[in-house]
């Protein structure tokens, strides 16, 4: 076996192990990072130069470090929790697309629907111009 295959074999005894942590004991990132960044209706990627909590994990064990990118076509935001609640998700029950939340809502977004102190909804983050239209910006 040469070098690279035992490194592979490592890291893939290290990936299996991760995975199957069914109770999140060893998750540090448990509710800060999503399980996915898909939209759950439509599939649309939110978030596409973010890791998902899986992968965040991977990344703090073996590196002590996750990178994330931010992309001007992400739509990655927070509403008010009524706002979501009318979607019919739990908290931290996936990722909606605008498009998919207001057809979850029946109505357009507007400014007063989102967070108003969240970093994500901060005027200098990147946004998709969907989502910056819906903020008023």
């Amino acid at each position: 076996m040469t070098h690279s295959a035992t490194m592979k074999a490592t890291l893939s005894d290290r990936l299996t192990v991760l995975h199957h942590d069914p109770d999140h004991k060893h998750s540090v990132t448990k509710g800060r990072i999503s399980e996915s960044w898909l939209c759950v209706d439509c599939g649309f990627n939110t978030a596409p130069g973010f890791s998902t909590r899986k992968q965040a994990d991977i990344a703090l064990t073996i590196h002590g470090t996750v990178e994330q990118h931010l992309t001007w076509d992400q739509e990655v935001y927070t509403v008010k929790p009524e706002v979501w609640r009318a979607t019919g998700l739990e908290s931290w029950g996936g990722c909606l697309c605008i498009g998919c939340l207001e057809k979850r809502i029946g109505r357009y977004l507007k400014p007063e629907d989102f967070l108003p102190d969240h970093p994500f909804n901060a005027p200098d983050y990147p946004a998709s111009r969907r989502l910056r239209k819906r903020r008023g910006r």
